[in-house]
C-alpha cells in the first residue's frame, strides 16, 4: 500500500550564504533573496536542484530513478516530480518558525529579526579581481552581500511512496546532508555549506490519512522544529562526500605576525579582517554574536591559481624575461591570457579547473571552478602585537609627515586550510596537475605566504604536522 512520507530539515549554515535576488540596492552590488517577510529565505527550487545534482553523483540511484521522483521535461515524453518542497524560513531567535505575515511589533520583538528584514544591517563582503601581475585590477573592485554563520532555516519535504521505496527515499534523503549540498553564489569559494542540526518525519499509509489529519496538522503547524528531533534515520554528519573529494587538509602555523585583510579598529589600528558568527546556546535560543578573524578562500585559491601559474611556466621553461619581452605580451590583464602562448587547449584546462568569471552582465560566459576553497577562521585565541610604522620619502631618507600608523597583528596564529575538488573532474594535462601538486606543497613547506608584509617574513606559514595530498594528484 502506498505511503504519504512528511520530513521537516532544520539547517545551520556553516559558512557564509549569498543567495541573491538578481538586483541591486543601493551602495550595494547585490541583494540577499527575501520572502514576503522582507526576511532571508532559501527558494525551494535551489533546494531542489541542489540536490539532484548530488544525487547525479551516486552510483548506487541511476538517472531512471533520479527522474522518477523529481520528475522530467522532454519533447516526447514529461512527468511532474513526486516531492513537495517548501520554501526554507529564517528561524527567529527562539529557534521557532513564524507562519504568515509578520506585523511590526513581531519584528520589535525578536532580535534576529529585526536585524536581517533591514538591508542595510546585512555584511558586505568586499572584494577586488586580480590581474595577471598578481596586483588588483583598475576599477575592479566589487562586493557580495552576505548572511553570516550560524543563522537557521527550516523546510518540508513531502512525497507519496509506493510499496518498496521506503529504502529509495531513506537512501536519497540522506544526501540532503552530504558536504557537497551548498546554496547560493560562489559555492567554489566555500559559500552556502549548511549542516542539518533537527529531522523528524511522519509516515503513514495513505488510507490513513483521514485518521492522521489531526496529527499531519500539528506536525506542520508546529512552530518548534527543534523539539523532539530524531537522530537515527539519517546520519547527520557524513564523513564521506559523494560529490566532494578532498585534496589536501592542512594544519598550519604562522612563523611570526600576520596581518591578513584590512580594517580599521575603534583605536584606528589597521587590524585583519573579521566577520561576526552567530552563538546559540544549549536551549536553541540566540545568545550573542562573536567576531573572529577570516581569511577569505577566494583570496586562498587565487592564491593557488598564481601559483600554479608559475610552476606551469617553469615546466614548460618560459619565464618573465622572455615572455614580457614580447610586446604582444607587456599589456596582459587576465592571468589566463598569460597562457596564449601554449594554445587554446591549455587555457580551456585551466579555466576548466579554477572557473572564469563572466565579462558580460548577465553572466552567459561565467565558468565555475571544481576547486572548492572555503573560508578558514581563526579564533580569539592568538596574542596581539601593535607595531608602528613610518613612510619614509625616498629622496630625503626622512619620515613623511603625517605618515604614522600602526598595525594590529596577530603573533603565530593556528588554522586549517582545506582544498576539494568535484569527483566528476578528471585532469586533462598532466603537468597542471603537477602544477597544483606543488604548489600545495609550497603552502605546506612555507613557500607561499598567505598574508600581506611577506617582504619582512609576515604571513609565512609552515605545516605543523605531517600532510598527505591526495592520490588524485599522483
Amino acid at each position: 500500500m502506498n505511503k504519504f512520507f512528511i520530513g521537516r530539515f532544520v539547517l545551520q549554515t556553516k559558512t557564509p550564504l549569498a543567495i541573491h535576488s538578481g538586483e541591486r540596492t543601493v551602495g550595494r552590488d547585490s541583494a540577499i533573496a527575501t520572502d514576503w517577510n522582507n526576511l532571508p529565505y532559501l527558494p525551494a527550487t535551489a533546494i531542489t536542484g541542489v540536490w539532484r545534482t548530488i544525487l547525479d553523483c551516486s552510483e548506487k540511484l541511476d538517472e531512471k530513478i533520479i527522474e522518477k521522483w523529481f520528475g522530467s521535461s522532454g519533447l516526447n515524453e514529461s512527468s511532474a516530480s513526486r516531492f513537495i518542497i517548501t520554501d526554507g524560513l529564517m528561524l527567529d531567535s527562539k529557534s521557532s518558525i513564524n507562519f504568515g505575515l509578520l506585523n511590526t511589533e513581531s519584528f520589535a520583538r525578536d532580535e534576529l529579526y529585526c536585524r536581517f528584514s533591514n538591508v542595510h544591517n546585512i555584511k558586505n563582503r568586499e572584494r577586488t579581481s586580480i590581474n595577471a601581475r598578481g596586483a588588483s585590477k583598475n576599477s575592479a573592485k566589487f562586493d557580495t552581500a552576505i548572511l553570516p554563520v550560524g543563522l537557521r532555516f527550516t523546510f518540508d519535504v513531502e512525497a507519496v511512496i509506493e510499496e518498496g521505496e521506503e529504502n529509495e527515499l531513506r537512501s536519497m534523503i540522506q544526501l540532503l546532508a552530504d558536504r557537497g549540498f551548498a546554496l547560493g553564489s560562489n559555492i567554489s569559494n566555500g559559500f552556502g555549506a549548511f549542516s542539518i542540526i533537527g529531522f523528524k518525519h511522519l509516515c503513514f499509509d495513505i488510507a490513513d490519512i483521514p485518521k492522521k489529519s489531526d496529527e499531519l496538522n500539528k506536525f506542520r503547524l508546529n512552530c518548534r522544529p527543534l523539539e523532539n528531533i530524531e537522530t537515527n534515520y539519517i546520519d547527520l554528519n557524513p564523513e564521506q562526500s559523494l560529490k566532494l573529494a578532498s585534496l589536501v587538509k592542512l594544519k598550519l602555523k604562522g612563523r611570526d605576525t600576520w596581518l591578513i585583510g584590512s580594517q580599521t579598529s575603534k583605536d584606528r589600528k589597521n587590524e585583519s579582517y573579521t566577520e561576526y558568527y552567530l552563538v546559540w546556546n544549549r536551549s536553541n535560543c540566540f545568545e550573542q554574536e562573536k567576531n573572529r578573524i577570516v581569511i577569505m578562500g577566494s583570496t586562498i585559491k587565487g592564491l593557488i591559481l598564481h601559483r600554479t601559474l608559475y610552476h606551469y611556466f617553469k615546466l614548460k621553461k618560459v619565464f618573465a624575461e622572455e615572455f614580457f619581452d614580447n610586446p604582444t605580451n607587456k599589456d596582459t590583464e587576465y592571468s589566463f591570457d598569460l597562457l596564449k602562448t601554449f594554445g587554446k587547449d591549455v587555457i580551456k584546462s585551466f579555466i576548466e579547473l579554477f572557473g572564469y568569471a563572466s565579462t558580460q552582465g548577465d553572466g552567459s560566459t561565467a565558468i565555475a571552478s571544481k576547486l572548492v576553497v572555503p573560508d578558514v577562521y581563526i579564533d580569539s585565541t592568538f596574542q596581539i602585537i601593535t607595531r608602528t610604522h613610518n613612510k619614509i620619502d625616498r629622496l630625503s631618507g626622512g619620515t613623511m609627515s603625517t605618515a604614522l600608523f600602526s598595525e594590529n597583528r596577530i603573533y603565530q596564529p593556528e588554522f586549517t586550510i582545506e582544498v576539494d575538488i568535484q569527483k566528476k573532474y578528471k585532469f586533462k594535462d598532466p603537468e597542471i596537475k603537477e602544477a597544483l601538486r606543488r604548489t600545495l606543497i609550497d603552502i605546506a613547506e612555507g613557500y607561499l605566504p598567505i598574508s600581506t608584509g611577506s617582504g619582512r617574513q609576515a604571513g609565512i606559514t609552515r605545516a605543523e604536522q605531517g600532510y598527505k595530498l591526495s592520490e588524485l594528484l599522483d
